[in-house]
């Protein structure tokens, strides 16, 4: 299960446990939600857009947002 954590109207951190430890930041685009892998520093780090942010962690994790 992945965290999910607000930084604002139009950012999130995806983590598992250790928000100092982010999976992924996800960020309010004008077509949609997009996320940037955390360790991964290519263009291919990025997917989306993504109806929400709940829809990205189960698409990236392959589970559910436990708050």
């Amino acid at each position: 299960m992945g965290n999910l954590h607000y930084e604002g109207a139009d950012r999130a951190i995806i983590h598992s446990g250790d928000i100092k430890q982010p999976v992924a930041r996800l960020y309010l685009l004008k077509d949609g939600w997009h996320a940037k892998l955390a360790t991964v520093h290519t263009k291919q780090a990025w997917s989306g857009p993504y109806d929400s942010p709940e829809a990205a962690v189960a698409v990236l994790l392959g589970s559910s947002v436990v708050d």
